[in-house]
């Protein structure tokens, strides 16, 4: 087994491993571990390239829901 260094390592072998199980549900919506996963890239590079960041960590803090 691989250890895991960061929270989208884990994601992203999750994702390859789970791409079409739900990860996460709420009462209206639920995504799978391969739709989170390409979510949470698009937000952190979308961050990333707006602060002019290269090759840093970018930490989002969201709300427990889907929207």
């Amino acid at each position: 087994m691989i250890m895991q260094t960061n929270v989208i390592s884990w994601l992203r072998a999750t994702a390859d491993r789970f791409a079409d199980k739900r990860a996460l549900v709420d009462e209206r919506s639920s995504l799978t571990f391969a739709q989170w996963y390409c979510a949470a890239q698009s937000i952190g590079s979308a961050i990333a390239e707006s602060l002019g960041i290269v090759r840093q960590p970018v930490i989002v803090f969201v709300e427990r829901r889907l929207e």
